[in-house]
Order: C-alpha cells, then sequence, then structure tokens
C-alpha cells in the first residue's frame, strides 16, 4: 500500500538535485513541499559524473612525478596523464604514458612524498620571482601606475531568511493558516514570532504539520496562545533562555554563517500594571558583548505623537516605557513603512491609529548587522501592522575614498599629528614614496579618531547610528517599482545622474607641467 506521494521530478542531469517543489493547493495558494530522495545514483565529486566514485574516475588529473638529472639532482615537475587507479593498484601504468614516465611512475612511496611536500613551497617561490621581475619591469619604464587597493568585503547580513513579528489576532481558522504559511514563503522567514495566535495544546503542532511543512516551533506554558516562536531548522537553531507570559527570550544561530545573537519577541500586557513585570525583566536582560533584538507588540505609546484619534496620550501611559528606554540598553532600529502599527478599523471620525509595535537593537547588533532595517506594512489578516526585519545582502562595496574636512585643523594636537607621520621614514622613489606617505597619513587620522577622543565609546556608538541611518538599502522608481539590491540600486542611482550629468568627455587641452612653477607654491610649513 502506498503510504506517501510519489513525485516524478524531471531535471537535467548536470544541475544538483532539486531539496524542494513548488504547487498550487487545491484553494489556488503557493505550497512548498520537501522531497526525500529513496535512492539516488552514485555520483562523482571530482567531475559531477553520475556512475562512478572519484577513485574510479578516468578524467585528467594533475600528477606529480620527478625525473633525475644527469647530476642525480631531483627534479620537481608536473605531468598529465590518465588516472586509471586499478591498474596502478597492480603496478601498471596507463599506455598514453611514455616510457620514461612509466619509470619514473614506479617511483617508491616515500620519495613521492616529499615531493608532493615541497610543491607548494616550489610554485609560491615562482610566484614571488615573477612578481619581483614584473616590479623591476616597471620601475625601468618611465610610466606611472596609480597603486590601488583592494576593498574589503563589508559583511552586512547575509542574504538568509528574514525575521518576522507580528500580532496575528488569531489563526484558529483553516484559511488564516493558509494565508499566514503562504506569506511566510513569500516573504522569506527564517525566524518568526506570531503574537495572540489564541492557539493551544494539539492546534499548535496540527497547524504546522500542515501547513509549515520543515519548521520548527515552540510554544511555552507560560506563553501559551499568547507567543508562538516558529522557524526553519535549516536556516537557524533556536535555544529559548528564559520566557514569561509577555515575553520569550531565545539565542539564534545562523546555520550557514554561524553568526550568533539574542531575540527577545514582546507582547505586552494591555495595563500598566501587567507590564510592569516585563520592564524589570527587560532591564535584566541586558547584553552588552551580544548582538541583541527586540521585537514585538508592547502594547503602550513611548511618544506623545504615537496615537491619532481617541483619547489623549498621558505622561503616566508613556512613564514606564520611557524609563525603560533611557536606561540606554538599546535604541530603535531603523524601519520604514508605516508609522502607525494598529488601528480599529472604524470609518471617519471614529477610527484610531496607535503605534505598538516596535523594534529595538544594541551597539553590538549594528557590528554585526550595519543594513539591517525593520519594515512595517499593513496585511488584511490582522488589524495590526506586520513586522519583517530584514538583513542586509553581502556585498563588496570597495572602499569609500578619503575625505578631508577643515574643522581637523582647529584641533590642538593635529598639526603634530601630521608632522609626526610624515616624517617617519618611507620606502620608494618619487611619486611612489609621497603615496605612501599619505597612506601612512590616513592611518594616523583613524588612530587619532579611535584613541585621541575623550569619550571614545559615545563617539563611535553615535557614528555607528549615523552610517546605519544614511545607508540607501532600497528604493522606489517613478514607476512604484521597489529595488532592494545593492547592485541595482547603485545602477538606478548611477543611471539617474546619467541623463542629468550627461555623457563623458576628454579633456581637450592637455595639460602644461610648466604652469606649476607659476604663482604661489605651498612650504613644508603651511
Amino acid at each position: 500500500m502506498m503510504q506517501f506521494a510519489r513525485v516524478l521530478v524531471e531535471i537535467e542531469i548536470s544541475e544538483d538535485l532539486p531539496k524542494t517543489v513548488q504547487f498550487l493547493n487545491e484553494k489556488g495558494k503557493l505550497m512548498e513541499q520537501l522531497l526525500e530522495f529513496e535512492w539516488l545514483p552514485t555520483q562523482c565529486r571530482g567531475c559531477k559524473v553520475y556512475g562512478h566514485t572519484e577513485r574510479m574516475c578516468n578524467r585528467k588529473q594533475t600528477e606529480t612525478w620527478r625525473q633525475r638529472g644527469r647530476n642525480g639532482e631531483v627534479e620537481a615537475k608536473q605531468s598529465t596523464m590518465e588516472h586509471v587507479p586499478f591498474l596502478e593498484d597492480k603496478g601498471v601504468t596507463s599506455g598514453a604514458i611514455d616510457a620514461n614516465t612509466q619509470s619514473t611512475a614506479a617511483m617508491d612511496l616515500s620519495e613521492s612524498q616529499e615531493i608532493s611536500q615541497h610543491q607548494g613551497q616550489l610554485t609560491n617561490a615562482s610566484k614571488q620571482v615573477d612578481e619581483l621581475a614584473r616590479n623591476s619591469k616597471d620601475r625601468s619604464t618611465s610610466e606611472w601606475t596609480t597603486p590601488k587597493r583592494v576593498g574589503q568585503q563589508q559583511v552586512y547580513f547575509t542574504e538568509s531568511h528574514n525575521i518576522l513579528s507580528w500580532n496575528v489576532r488569531g489563526i484558529n481558522k483553516r484559511e488564516k493558516q493558509i494565508s499566514l504559511s503562504t506569506f511566510c514563503f513569500v516573504n522569506k522567514i527564517g525566524l518568526g514570532a506570531l503574537l495572540e495566535t489564541k492557539l493551544r495544546g494539539d492546534k499548535v503542532g496540527k497547524m504546522m504539520s500542515s501547513f509549515f511543512i520543515g519548521w520548527n516551533y515552540y510554544s511555552g506554558s507560560a506563553s501559551e496562545g499568547r507567543i508562538l516562536l516558529i522557524w526553519q531548522h535549516h536556516v537557524v537553531s533556536v535555544d529559548v533562555l528564559k520566557e514569561s507570559d509577555q515575553y520569550v527570550h531565545v539565542c539564534v544561530k545562523e546555520v550557514k554563517s554561524n553568526k550568533l545573537f539574542c531575540v527577545t519577541f514582546v507582547y505586552g500586557r494591555n495595563s500598566i500594571e501587567g507590564r510592569l513585570p516585563l520592564w524589570v525583566d527587560l532591564a535584566e536582560l541586558s547584553f552588552p558583548a551580544i548582538p541583541w533584538l527586540v521585537a514585538g507588540d508592547f502594547n503602550v505609546v513611548f511618544e506623545g505623537t504615537d496615537r491619532v484619534g481617541g483619547r489623549t496620550i498621558t505622561a503616566l501611559e508613556m512613564e514606564d516605557a520611557q524609563k525603560w528606554r533611557a536606561l540606554g540598553l538599546v535604541d530603535e532600529l531603523r524601519s520604514k513603512g508605516s508609522h502607525y502599527t494598529w488601528t480599529n478599523k472604524q470609518a471617519n471620525e471614529d477610527i484610531i491609529y496607535t503605534k505598538l509595535d516596535r523594534i529595538f537593537k544594541n551597539e553590538e547588533w549594528l557590528d554585526l548587522f550595519p543594513q539591517a532595517e525593520a519594515v512595517f506594512n499593513w496585511e488584511m489578516l490582522s488589524d495590526h501592522c506586520y513586522c519583517i526585519i530584514k538583513p542586509g545582502a553581502t556585498v563588496n562595496c570597495g572602499i569609500k575614498p578619503f575625505r578631508f574636512f577643515n574643522m581637523w585643523t582647529d584641533h590642538g594636537s593635529f598639526k603634530d599629528t601630521v608632522m609626526q607621520s610624515w616624517s617617519k621614514p618611507s620606502k620608494g622613489v618619487g611619486l611612489d614614496r609621497i603615496v605612501r606617505k599619505l597612506s601612512t597619513l590616513k592611518k594616523s587620522k583613524v588612530d587619532w579618531f579611535r584613541y585621541g577622543d575623550d569619550d571614545t565609546v559615545y563617539f563611535h556608538a553615535c557614528l555607528k547610528q549615523r552610517r546605519a541611518y544614511n545607508c540607501i538599502t532600497s528604493v522606489v522608481t517613478e514607476s512604484g517599482q521597489l529595488i532592494e539590491k545593492f547592485d541595482d540600486v547603485v545602477a538606478h542611482f548611477v543611471t539617474h545622474f546619467q541623463k542629468i550629468m550627461g555623457s563623458k568627455s576628454s579633456a581637450s587641452v592637455p595639460i602644461q607641467h610648466s604652469c606649476f612653477s607659476l604663482g604661489h607654491r605651498l612650504t613644508l610649513d603651511q
């Protein structure tokens, strides 16, 4: 009797086997199903061809052999030959090898290992000789080549799945569960907290096994029906550290990048007295050295502008929330989208909009995920906005150009720092030496900023915050299209300014170097 669905999947033999398949169910919803293979053919890890193992592969490989010279010296060489393992085991080589190669291939194992160990050193030495030859050739010519630095790769948050926080206001209905599953799939959710689920007992496991295949979940006794954690086990691993009826505090580790951080998902009570334990626990959950994110529905306003319509916000409502934020443990993550996150869905003058959902992070979060941002948008499934914390993609942004600010000259130690750096001995001749000195001077500027400010910690914290808010991670075009990929955002801005600035043109008059001797010139003291 067939106990599970069998699907015939036709793919190209050169492509990787699929792990999931997507399909539309009977309600027209897009679903994803994990695949399990009862049997797979043998595949060579070297040539990626099916039917044999890597040991039995007959493809060409690079073998290391040696040949004794007339003086008995050992010469290391490389030869490309047909690799026939079952013949080599019997001491027989391929017929494509000539007589000299056959005698050489029969050398003892110890000598072969010795040559292999020194092969890497010989290769590195050859590269150094080639580099010296190129440098010598460059010096003999009159052309000047500007030294270029290779940009370091700036890690933002690996392009993995997003983090979700959403007050769904009950998900007992099957139709709502299906829509929620589709939402998580479309928005690439890897870790999420569903608030006010109203699911208890076996209903949680039934929903997960039916519509969240391949997901793990946690519903504790203290937070049951209020906070439900879901995550894809192949994306992140989650350890629950502490929980109450108003929050669940977890440690998260990314599977691919092994990045470690903490997340506290919050669903606060709707009374001032009921939220008092929440503020006490959040104050004790401070992590000064670990990236920390606090997300959820706090059920309270933090500022006087967080409500439109209804009764006026009083100072008593905001007092506890503002005291907790004043501790300086976290500050709000950069966000976009809707400012207000809840509505009573009334009409005309009775409608009320309030900001109840927020995302906070500590300074270490910016060190690990400097480009992360929160997106608040409305969805028909709930009267609350959903919030998606989007990680930035790993891109190579290169190196920012050096900028000089006139205010630096007003600092008391500016001239001494410059002269101390400039007087250091430097290699090179002519412009090469000047470039090296300028590079050293810029490094001195970095050290000056790092150690010269009396309030270093606060200075760098403000700098990180400013960089995070000034970064453009997405743009909406005139046609309403949202562009979020880094390369596409850069291309959009370049194209826009090319239309304004015009096309590139070369200088019509060459530079007259004799002009440099005319007029006033800066002296060393200046």
